[in-house]
This record gives structure tokens, sequence and C-alpha cells, in this order.
């Protein structure tokens, strides 16, 4: 929509420029440091018309060299980030891993420490002062 009102806006400039020369299509003199040349106003406000487009246009060039510049630099920056985020998430899921086999020796260590002793496995539990047994690997 907005592309579509700019290029009425330039055909609205673009007739009025042309009405102008050719209702102005006398012979002026012209003056420029020294230089002198006699032409047309229609013949000058064309080429000013001319000039200025040019001025815009390349103002706008300018403008999307450094708009492309820019995406160029932030898609670097994503890929970047997506190459560190996968990292991240491969560290995460080694450290999940090992938090499971840490869970898994814990409770193996629980269940082998909460199970009956076989016999002659354990010592017989000593008798401590004060009345209390107790075993010798466990003091």
């Amino acid at each position: 929509m907005a592309m579509q009102l700019l290029l009425v806006a330039a055909l609205a400039f673009a007739t009025v420029v042309a009405v102008f020369a050719l209702q102005n299509a006398q012979m002026v003199p012209i003056r420029f440091f020294g230089w002198e040349r006699e032409t047309s106003v229609a013949v000058i406000s064309l080429v000013a018309a001319a000039l200025g487009a040019a001025c815009a246009l390349l103002a706008g060039l300018v403008r999307q060299l450094g708009a492309g510049l820019k995406n160029r630099q932030l898609r670097l920056e994503v890929g970047r980030l997506q190459r560190e985020l996968e990292e991240e998430r491969s560290a995460k899921e080694a450290l999940v891993n090992e938090l499971e086999q840490a869970k898994a020796a814990l409770g193996a260590v629980q269940a082998a420490m909460a199970s009956p002793a076989p016999e002659g496995g354990r010592e017989e539990a000593e008798e401590a002062p004060g009345g209390r047994a107790f075993a010798p690997d466990q003091a």
C-alpha cells in the first residue's frame, strides 16, 4: 500500500513538473561562476527535478546498503547463537544423563544398605560402653 501511494505521489510530481516545463518555455540566461548560457526554463526545471530524483535515489541506496549490512550481521549473530544454544542443550542433556546415572547408583547403594547382609558377611555387633550395640565398621 505504501509503495502504491509513493508511486502515485511521484507521478503527480512528474505531471506538475511537465506542465511547468511546457508553460515556461521562454529562454533565460544562466550564469554560474563565470559560465554563461542561455537556455529555457523548461530545461532548467527538468534538470533540477532529475538531479533531485538522483539525490533521493542515492540516499535510498545508501540506506538500503546499510540495512543489508545490518541484516547480514544479524543473520551471522543468529547463526552463532543457534550453535551456542545447541551446545548448551547438548551439555544440559549430558548433565541430565549423568544425574540419572548418579540417582540410579545412589538407589542401588541405598537398596544394598537396606537389605539384610548374608550370613557371615558382617561381623558380629559389639556392645559399646553404655549398653548400645554397634558394628565395628560403623564406628
